[in-house]
């Protein structure tokens, strides 16, 4: 989906339930090798654009993967 402009996320609804807490959910996804960094760090980012928060919220939270980013090696 991301290969063709969409939106897409990943999601943990009621993860103490169904088990797959957003960390485990990019673990296994990055493990599947069917991503790459740059998709993990969309991924992270369109939960946010995706989501119901007020906008400067959404960018504050945008602005700290971009930082987090930023700090790690590629």
């Amino acid at each position: 989906m991301l290969k063709h402009g969409m939106r897409a996320t990943d999601n943990s609804d009621d993860p103490a339930y169904f088990g797959g807490y957003m960390n485990e959910n990019d673990r296994a996804i990055a493990n599947a090798g069917v991503i790459d960094r740059n998709g993990l760090i969309e991924l992270a980012r369109n939960r946010f654009l995706g989501s119901f928060l007020p906008l400067d919220e959404v960018q504050m939270h945008l602005d700290a993967i971009d930082a987090y980013v930023a700090t790690c090696a590629t």
